[in-house]
């Protein structure tokens, strides 16, 4: 991660102390979180804060350490008995913690240093967009949004809670971008694009609080999938992954370079790997071929490193697309269908935007949140940053499909892997808690698997297969196919990292390119619906370094 700048906080004014008696807020030194109940409502960025033994800190714009920062920040000691709420905001200005709240460390200035492999962290200082910066407040920018998908209104958002004027543009005659929900004939939601939320993506689960829309579980077997008549133990599924990021730590050590994933497991798991479900599982989510995904970046630096497993995902009950639908319901008359961009350039003034139509559109600022394909193809009359155009460089666009499927009589599988195709299909938990919902969801990833089942040429090679592998379902009713590799605006499913990619490719867009920031999967690693989220947070958090460096208004 990259270093950042170290930042004072700023004092309390008196009438925001603690009273008088009250304990301070306190974190221990070296704690590697931000209370989520603060990120929640402040963009994040990456590097995460040392702090100084008792200093007090939260981010300025969460404005409050609430009992929801407590007990979701492992490791952090937060302590606030006697203190009423209120008692810990903080006011630009001064650089000092106020020794009201900090009684044991008066005065001491907090810097924020990287840790190797940290979460991420709230930026302080009021230094977001529209926040303060030198003691005076900046005015609103007009900010242009490009893609009104789970990224885009994601940035969106938190830019119109700091008090930004927001436009969003998106190609589509809807919102969501690759969430899309759709119902079968019988009545059942089906997901034809992403679909899971796993129980450890903070991000997406505290927006989709925030706004109101809840979770239901799948209750499935993600990780440990039905293949050839059996599934894997949690335990066998640990020891397994264990033994091939060891392995690969070995090959790396050793001198081997550009080590790809199907290589990592070959040499791990001998020459049956291609067999082994842990393999089969992995390969199907990439939606690459594995021989070209980089093994470091999947197995080094996976995100989620250090929680707990729990072989268990979740979905927005109305569909997963419904976050997408109520932020764009918030937002407004902001979001506007239809209006595909061209091209988008920049200058000293701001940021002006052509239509497809030819119409120009001017702001202060602007988020790209389009998929990698149609990034690529967008006209920038700029350049971006040298590590910017590496780390896209470094990606690769995946391939995709799905099937939904109404039934009208069932097996007793829930999550069954095929043992020769990268596919597999499961069936969801209901709503009632107790029964699984009469229809089956199909994913299958990459172009050797869609074109074996010639997803090109319609439904029916893959639904003879599903009958094949699972004779017991009755198909009631039409089957709903997705090909993502034909969808004009995202053409693929996700992006994955290629041979050449680096750790350095992680803080590329930690920062914008000009008045330019960018959001979406492919500027990260997690390749999900909560890494869409957690872009658009870093996005927003981008375009705080712009009205950093041009040290006040833009």
């Amino acid at each position: 991660m990259a270093a950042l700048t170290p930042t004072l906080v700023p004092a309390l004014t008196p009438a925001l102390r603690c009273p008088a008696g009250s304990r301070p807020t306190r974190r221990r030194a070296g704690s590697a979180r931000i209370a989520p109940g603060c990120d929640r409502q402040y963009p994040a960025v990456s590097g995460c804060p040392r702090h100084a033994t008792g200093c007090a800190r939260i981010s300025p714009d969460c404005a409050r350490l609430s009992t929801a920062c407590d007990p979701l920040c492992p490791g952090c000691d937060l302590q606030r008995p006697g203190c009423a709420p209120g008692c810990a905001r903080v006011v630009t200005g001064c650089g000092r913690i106020a020794p009201g709240c900090a009684q044991d460390a008066p005065g001491v200035p907090v810097t924020r240093p990287a840790v190797p492999g940290c979460a991420r962290a709230a930026r302080e200082s009021g230094s977001g967009p529209g926040g303060r910066h030198n003691g005076r407040r900046r005015d609103p920018m007009r900010i242009i949004v490009i893609g009104a998908g789970l990224a885009g209104l994601t940035s969106a958002w938190e830019l119109r809670k700091l008090g930004h004027e927001v436009t969003v543009l998106e190609a589509r005659n809807r919102v969501g971008g690759r969430t899309w929900s759709q119902r079968l004939g019988n009545g059942q939601i089906t997901e034809r694009g992403g679909e899971y939320v796993f129980p450890t993506e903070f991000a997406i689960r505290r927006l989709s609080a925030e706004v109101g829309v809840p979770i239901l579980s799948h209750n499935v077997r993600y990780a440990r999938r039905t293949v050839d008549g059996r599934h894997v133990s949690s335990a066998d599924l640990e020891a397994t992954t264990t033994r091939i990021t060891e392995t690969l730590r070995r090959m790396l050590g050793d001198g081997h370079t550009r080590v790809s994933v199907e290589e990592a497991h070959r040499e791990a798991l001998g020459p049956d790997y291609r067999q082994n479900p842990v393999y089969r599982r992995m390969v199907t989510s990439l939606a690459s071929d594995p021989s070209l995904v980089s093994a470091a970046s999947a197995f080094l630096y996976d995100p989620d490193a250090g929680q707990p497993f729990i072989d268990d995902g979740g979905r927005f009950i109305g569909g997963n697309q419904s976050l997408s639908i109520e932020l764009a319901r918030r937002l407004g008359p902001a979001v506007r269908l239809e209006h595909p961009v061209m091209a988008l350039d920049q200058s000293d003034a701001g940021v002006e935007v052509t239509l497809a139509d030819g119409s120009p559109l001017h702001g202060d600022a602007a988020v790209v949140a389009v998929p990698l394909p149609i990034l690529r193809e967008l006209r920038l009359g700029f350049e971006l940053t040298e590590d910017q155009r590496v780390a896209l460089d470094h990606r690769i666009m995946g391939t995709a499909a799905k099937l939904g499927v109404p039934l009208s009589a069932v097996d007793d599988d829930i999550a069954l892997q095929s043992s020769h195709l990268t596919w597999w299909s499961w069936r969801s938990l209901s709503a009632d808690g107790e029964h699984r919902i009469p229809a089956l969801s199909c994913f299958a990833g990459s172009r050797a698997t869609l074109d074996a089942l010639r997803t090109a040429d319609g439904p029916e090679t893959w639904v003879a297969q599903l009958r094949a592998m699972r004779p017991e379902l009755v198909i009631d009713g039409d089957v709903l196919l997705t090909d993502w590799s034909a969808d004009e605006w995202t053409r693929g499913s996700y992006s994955a990292a290629s041979l050449d990619w680096t750790p350095a490719d992680l803080d590329a867009f930690d920062v914008p390119a000009g008045r330019v920031a960018f959001a979406g999967e492919h500027t990260g690693l997690e390749q999900t619906l909560n890494g869409a989220v957690v872009s658009g947070l870093r996005a927003v958090g981008a375009l705080s370094r712009l009205t950093e460096a041009t040290g006040g208004a833009v």
